[in-house]
């Protein structure tokens, strides 16, 4: 199975080292192995009889130090996403707005590239698009000939067969009285992602950007590294 080495090897290889980070995070850590554990039936979808997720809260302390989150929109055909985390000024994150990810996700997946004129423009300081419309975000395409997918997926399920292998849910409930196994996979495993990507941090393995450290001097175009875009592989 493909390992970190191999995911950053081929960042390089495409010339996005910059969203590395932002791409395991979001992508590999807290984006594929949700999908595998619905194929699973361990989590619930939507039906008729309970339309809306109702969501999940919980609280941990100590505070974590730092963790990461995402932002992002979907779609049948594509989704739009960008790696939150770090408090810069509400100036900066404008761009990345949820109605600009959601026109992003809507003109990319139509037309493969920007058509909004003001949305153009709006976005040309984090040198993602250029003036006639063309993307230059990192696009992972979820098909078979796709490189950085495949190393994507074969990291994801590796953490999710980790995770399941060594997390015994229903003691879990038992132990911290949730309602179901479904509430203890979502709260074990979001704190186990940002459990691991803090080892993976502290062995030098991957980094984050500098700027999350030191947000004051976070500029647009560093924003921009924090987006990216999954076109999907749909059956008809």
């Amino acid at each position: 199975m493909s390992s970190i080495k191999d995911f950053k090897t081929e960042m390089k290889t495409i010339n996005r080292e910059e969203s590395t980070y932002p791409i395991l995070f979001s992508y590999v850590l807290d984006g594929l192995p949700w999908k595998f554990f619905y194929e699973d039936d361990l989590l619930s979808r939507s039906s008729q009889e309970e339309p809306i997720w109702f969501g999940l809260f919980w609280a941990a302390y100590p505070p974590r130090r730092y963790s990461s989150g995402t932002n992002s929109y979907d779609g049948r055909y594509a989704s739009v996403s960008v790696t939150t985390g770090v408090d810069v000024s509400k100036e900066l994150w404008e761009g990345f707005s949820l109605s600009n990810l959601k026109l992003i996700r809507d003109n990319f997946t139509e037309h493969g590239k920007l058509i909004n004129e003001k949305l153009i423009k709006e976005l040309e300081p984090y040198e993602i698009v250029d003036s006639s419309g063309n993307l230059s975000v990192p696009i992972i395409r979820e098909h078979t000939d796709d490189k950085l997918f495949l190393i994507c997926e074969s990291i994801a399920k590796k953490v999710v067969k980790y995770f399941l292998r060594n997390m015994n849910l229903r003691e879990l409930v038992k132990e911290f009285d949730f309602n179901a196994e479904s509430e203890a996979l979502i709260v074990c495993y979001h704190e186990f992602m940002w459990e691991l990507l803090e080892n993976l941090e502290e062995n030098e393995i991957v980094e984050k950007p500098f700027f999350f450290y030191r947000p004051h001097e976070a500029t647009y175009k560093d924003l921009g590294s924090l987006l990216f875009i999954i076109k999907k592989s749909v059956k008809e």
